[in-house]
């Protein structure tokens, strides 16, 4: 047997004294222990590993309530319980030994301060990846063409939509009639939809599939450096019978790498860039079935007919439409990882949905990255644009549309902050930024303002926690 050769085995054994005046041994037994009643040292254990081999034939109790006789090679030894015997403080003794590695243990207990399971899909998020391998194509382009992940038991209750859905769009078009302005970008979005072919009329005259009409409405966004309006799709609406679109739609696991491990990297690279895929979900078309379950009215003029639509491409609002569109980049860099390797890498581990942030240690290699990235993104028909980094180098190197409006080649001047998911970077001085609201003493500030502006303040990091903690104290309060 081997053995470990330890400072100190266990405590005193046994607990204290037993009282074997009463007993009658048999007169040819011999113990291996014959101290064995008196508390003492523990000199070897034996592991119960061993134990059957350890003993031989004979076997005898004491007496009806008392302890048993077994021999073994090692001479006879005693066991089980003693009548008479004061139990008085009840006591119990544990021994236990484990042979893991230590470096296992420490690998699990940072594995527990971080909090962090391993992901398992559900049984729905394990269906939606079987409908995605199984009828996700590519066109003559390289396009991805998906279909919709749907509840099949789900989609058969879906009920009549478009009445709603005339309602909401006439609702739109009073408040755009209202707002001449307005009116033009929506109309211009609509314009652009429809000459890109993400959009096209069609007419409906039969039931043999399930229709779903989209409720929309537009939505203005003064600061955004691209496109101002924006027109949002409804598929949460309910149909007459309270199903909506995305009840029949499976949502999809998450395949991409946390906000939280994307910008840890990010700050790792002495080289950084950013850039954001243009129109990412427009880019990935729809099996023609599927498009009439992304049905809109439209029309140019109240006094014109309401139009049907059908949307030919991933749509935003579907519930769907972030795995689609995340998946669809993670199968690419699967797809073309041999002949773009290091774009590939980036592009399965250094992107937030349609955000791209990596970098490089030497402009070399960087350079190298983003032309890999063009080509790589461009085979799947996505398109890289709003271009931003640390290096005016590298900025050199792209095409001057390409590179974000708010940045400026020359370091020596004070370059406006760009949004990288939420946060201000200014590549200038390579520092995050965070903008602070600022309250207008004459202003009245409810409790909507205060959670609104306490909401911008994005922080995954926790580089401003101790600012932070105040404004939710005062929330709290």
């Amino acid at each position: 047997m081997p053995f470990y050769v330890l400072p100190e085995l266990t405590a005193t054994l046994s607990v204290r004294k037993v009282s074997t005046g009463q007993w009658i041994l048999p007169s040819s037994i011999v113990l291996a222990d014959p101290q064995f009643s008196d508390p003492g040292p523990i000199d070897i254990i034996i592991g119960a590993e061993y134990y059957f081999d350890l003993l031989t034939d004979g076997r005898s109790k004491i007496s009806k309530t008392g302890p048993t006789l077994q021999n073994t090679v090692f001479g006879w030894v005693v066991s089980g319980p003693i009548p008479n015997q004061p139990v008085n403080p009840p006591q119990a003794v544990l021994y236990s030994c484990t042979l893991a590695d230590i470096q296992d243990q420490l690998a699990r207990f940072w594995e527990l301060e971080s909090c962090k399971s391993s992901s398992i899909h559900s049984v729905e998020e394990s269906a939606c990846e079987a409908v995605f391998d199984e009828t996700t194509t590519r066109d003559s382009s390289g396009r991805f063409v998906v279909s919709l992940p749907k509840k099949e038991f789900v989609m058969q209750q879906l009920g009549e939509s478009e009445l709603i859905a005339t309602k909401r769009f006439l609702a739109l078009e009073r408040r755009l009639e209202a707002n001449p302005d307005l009116k033009a970008q929506y109309q211009d979005f609509i314009h652009e939809y429809e000459r890109l072919g993400h959009m096209k009329q069609v007419d409906i005259n039969d039931s043999d599939f399930p229709i779903y009409f989209l409720p929309h409405h537009a939505v203005f966004k003064p600061d955004s450096t691209t496109t101002k309006l924006r027109v949002v799709f409804d598929a949460s609406c309910k149909t007459s019978t309270g199903v909506s679109l995305n009840d029949a739609l499976m949502v999809g696991p998450v395949v991409q790498d946390d906000l939280l491990s994307i910008q840890l990297r990010f700050r790792l690279h002495r080289i950084a860039v950013v850039a954001d895929v243009e129109k990412m979900y427009r880019m990935i078309l729809v099996y023609l079935l599927d498009q009439r379950l992304q049905c809109i009215l439209c029309r140019n003029s109240p006094n014109e007919p309401i139009r049907i639509y059908q949307l030919t491409t991933v749509t935003y609002g579907t519930a769907c439409a972030p795995y689609l569109a995340t998946k669809c980049l993670q199968r690419l860099a699967e797809l073309e990882s041999d002949k773009y390797p290091v774009a590939a890498k980036a592009m399965k581990n250094d992107f937030y949905v349609d955000d791209m942030l990596t970098g490089a240690d030497d402009i070399e290699a960087i350079i190298r990255l983003v032309k890999e990235m063009v080509e790589l993104t461009s085979s799947g028909g996505f398109n890289l644009r709003k271009w931003n980094s640390n290096s005016s180098a590298l900025l050199a190197e792209l095409p001057t549309h390409l590179v974000d409006d708010q940045s400026a080649l020359d370091l020596d001047m004070s370059n406006a902050p760009v949004k990288t998911l939420g946060l201000l970077w200014n590549t200038s001085t390579d520092c995050f930024l965070f903008r602070s609201p600022v309250w207008n003493a004459d202003a009245v500030i409810t409790k909507r303002v205060v959670l609104a502006d306490t909401a911008r303040l994005f922080d995954p990091l926790g580089l401003v926690g101790p600012v932070v903690i105040i404004a939710k104290m005062f929330v709290q309060e």
